[in-house]
């Protein structure tokens, strides 16, 4: 029996979870500018139709937006959209907009609509860093030099979050990712900003988007995220999976006979698995589990040490991940999934497709420059992908 997918102006509880249970990480999946060149597009759109994905986790993911990027990358990812929705018009892209801004947003315009829908007088001007920023010099330099973390209090975040999610809706993207939303609304008492970002932002998407509804989740409690209406403000919450090293192995480099094991524990840096959250959804349903989405994720270099606080094994997640032999990134998969699964909860794993990390050099005495972690298999398309591509369709068809 085929799953339903069907959303128009709102969605389910159990549509959204069958796009979760496809969930596939594909970070930047339409760009030409990395290592894959033009041939990443061809073979990120051939892989997402052999395995069947239907929700596309960080299609659109730029980290300090530019204008160049906002005019170079517009029609590229137009296109790639498109070109999947001609045989899968049910496949969703998700676009983010990060807890991080530089000097760069200084030098894009604020298009007339967005001072419009947000009831100001029209202006001819850039968008102001400066205006962004907390007080005192609060996460300034938050994630190195010029790399700071924006205030949704203030007027100046609300207005380019808004055009954000507004130029992603306008080349097809049907879910947002908004980062940290907790840490962006530190001083946001009742949400109160983020209501009225996201509210306009939902306006906007019944107005323009493909079916009249924009998904929402960022990497917060969704305990505290409740808008003025008494719903949640997001769909879904997205977390890291949280990996954790298996008490009582000896650090090692990973080999095919012995790999680097992990599990998923309950309760292990604020993972979400088994927490017992509820909510009315945006969509107007009440839900005793609220659904989540983890994911491989990644944030630094290989560490020296076995476990420290996030980093297993010295590494952060997808790192880890990619250096594990084939044949063990196959069963933590497919044990991980089917864990959650037992849960009786509302929890999905995203398999991992494309995201950036560390590869150790081939004596494994240290990590190269950051690369790329692709599923492709190699005897299709690149002498870089992994061969996970087929393993992940096979495993999602059995559990159709």
């Amino acid at each position: 029996m085929s799953k339903n997918y069907y959303f128009n102006g709102s969605i389910t509880v159990e549509v959204l979870n069958n796009y979760l249970d496809r969930a596939l990480t594909h970070m930047m999946f339409a760009t030409d500018d990395d290592m894959f060149c033009k041939e990443r597009l061809a073979s990120g759109i051939r892989a997402i139709k052999n395995t069947g994905a239907k929700y596309i986790q960080r299609a659109i993911a730029q980290w300090a937006p530019t204008i160049e990027q906002e005019v170079a990358y517009a029609n590229q990812f137009k296109k790639g959209i498109e070109e999947v929705h001609a045989f899968d018009p049910d496949v969703i892209f998700e676009g983010c907009i990060f807890e991080n801004i530089t000097e760069k947003v200084n030098e894009i315009p604020v298009p007339a609509h967005v001072f419009e829908d947000f009831g100001l007088p029209v202006e001819e001007r850039n968008f102001d860093l400066d205006k962004m920023l907390f007080n005192y010099d609060l996460y300034r330099n938050q994630w190195g030099t010029g790399c700071h973390v924006p205030d949704i209090t203030k007027q100046e975040t609300r207005l380019f979050f808004y055009h954000r999610a507004c130029r992603l809706i306008d080349i097809g993207v049907e879910a947002l990712h908004l980062g940290q939303t907790g840490l962006i609304g530190k001083f946001d008492t009742c949400n109160r900003f983020w209501s009225e970002t996201i509210n306009l932002i939902r306006k906007y998407a019944f107005e323009h988007a493909r079916r009249h509804y924009v998904i929402i989740n960022s990497h917060w409690s969704l305990h505290n995220f409740v808008g003025d209406h008494g719903r949640m403000l997001q769909d879904f919450n997205a977390y890291p999976c949280r990996i954790r090293a298996i008490a009582g192995q000896e650090d090692h480099a990973p080999s095919e006979e012995n790999p680097q094991y992990c599990d998923l524990p309950i309760g292990y840096l604020c993972a979400p698995y088994k927490a017992d959250k509820m909510g009315i959804t945006p969509s107007g349903e009440f839900t005793e589990n609220y659904p989540y989405l983890v994911e491989f994720d990644n944030w630094g270099i290989r560490r020296s040490v076995l476990n420290k606080c996030i980093d297993q094994w010295g590494f952060d997640e997808i790192s880890w991940y990619m250096n594990q032999p084939k044949w063990y990134r196959h069963q933590f998969y497919k044990d991980s999934v089917e864990l959650i699964d037992s849960y009786h909860e509302n929890g999905h794993f995203a398999a991992a497709g494309s995201r950036c990390g560390y590869l150790l050099t081939e004596d494994k005495s240290d990590c190269q420059d950051k690369v790329t972690y692709y599923f492709i298999d190699m005897k299709k398309d690149n002498p870089y992908g992994y061969d996970d591509e087929d393993f992940i369709r096979d495993f999602w068809a059995s559990r159709d």
